[in-house]
């Protein structure tokens, strides 16, 4: 194939895909949402039987985590510099990340949302849990982004069950986490 879909023609009838680039908390959270809807397209045709399951899941799996990676970027990029040091964050372990800035998601979602309806404290928490849960099966970004580690042991023991069906509702907690915090200034 000479040309590659970068350089391709654009005709009248193609759906076209603007893709942001930009870092910006607009398109780490676009990014994090297409992360999360990808897993949740492809949970569902793992419960409907018309994928290989076996072999998708580790890419699923990764783009949930993935998700919650870049929404937790997003959030911190958007904390102005007057709750603290502008905040530029570094690798891939997100319960670290998450606890290091803490307090700093505590004290903006509290500076700036403390006469609404949000409960930014039992959103919080239910954020927490995410990334304890993300935590516990890949805590690097490494353990389903690859079969083994650098040193050839496999990953996730060599072996993971997993449910679908309980992986689709981890996806729809996300999401609804996603939306409730869309909903913080309403």
């Amino acid at each position: 194939m000479k040309d590659n879909f970068w350089s391709k023609s654009i005709w009248a009838n193609d759906n076209l895909a603007e893709i942001t680039t930009y870092m910006g908390s607009c398109s780490l959270r676009g990014y994090a949402d297409g992360f999360l809807e990808i897993a949740a397209i492809a949970s569902g045709k793992a419960i409907e039987n018309k994928c290989t399951i076996d072999t998708i899941m580790p890419a699923i799996l990764c783009n949930i985590r993935h998700s919650v990676e870049l929404f937790l970027k997003f959030m911190l990029s958007e904390i102005p510099d007057g709750v603290g040091k502008k905040i530029i964050v570094e690798g891939h372990q997100v319960k670290t990340i998450f606890n290091d800035y803490k307090n700093q998601i505590m004290t903006f979602l509290e500076c700036e949302y403390y006469s609404s309806t949000f409960s930014y404290r039992e959103w919080l928490k239910g954020f927490e849990s995410i990334v304890d849960m993300i935590d516990a099966f890949d805590s690097d970004g490494q353990t389903t982004r690859y079969p083994t580690d650098t040193k050839g042991k496999p990953n996730l023991g060599g072996k993971a069950i997993v449910s679908t069906n309980d992986v689709l509702s981890l996806i729809e907690y996300i999401q609804g986490c996603y939306d409730e915090y869309d909903h913080k200034d309403a």
